[in-house]
This record gives structure tokens, C-alpha cells and sequence, in this order.
């Protein structure tokens, strides 16, 4: 009877300890992955953040480009409009002269 509680005893005492290790590594495996996940989602918003910024700073070149297209435009605009007034008063200079 004895040798059966001290088999018995080594048996239990085996599984213990295998369900330790095992707990343990588990514990550790989920830690581990967490803190990979977490660094993974640190980088990927770090590279939506960079991608975001150079998104916005190709929009806010694109529309300087723009604005400055709009302005030579307008300057264009300016000089023709002037350039039509002095071919009125010229006109109406030649008609009070007549």
C-alpha cells in the first residue's frame, strides 16, 4: 500500500510541475505577443501619421502651385484689363481730338 502512495505521490508531483511549466509558458506567450502586437500598431500609426503628413504636405504644395497659378493668371487678367482702359482712353483721346 505504501508503494502505491509513493507512485502515486511521484505521479502527482510530475504533473505539477508539468502544469506549471505549461502555465508559465503560456503566461509568457501571451505576454510576449501582446507586447509585439502593441509594437506593431505603434508602427503602423506611425506610418499613417507620416504617410498623413506627407499627404498633407502634397496637398498644401498642390495648392500653392495652384494659388500661384491663379495669381499669374490674374496678373495676365490685370495687364490685359489695363492694357484695354489705355486703349479707351487713347480712343477717347482720338475722339476729342477729331
Amino acid at each position: 500500500m505504501i508503494l502505491f502512495f509513493n507512485t502515486f505521490l511521484s505521479y502527482l508531483v510530475l504533473v505539477l510541475i508539468s502544469l506549471i511549466i505549461i502555465v508559465t509558458a503560456i503566461i509568457c506567450g501571451k505576454k510576449l505577443r501582446d507586447a509585439k502586437d502593441n509594437k506593431d500598431a505603434q508602427e503602423a500609426e506611425n506610418a499613417e501619421n507620416a504617410e498623413s503628413a506627407e499627404n498633407a504636405e502634397n496637398a498644401e504644395n498642390a495648392k500653392n502651385a495652384e494659388n500661384a497659378k491663379n495669381a499669374e493668371n490674374a496678373d495676365e487678367s490685370t495687364n490685359e484689363a489695363v492694357k484695354d482702359v489705355k486703349k479707351d482712353a487713347e480712343s477717347d483721346d482720338k475722339k476729342e481730338e477729331n
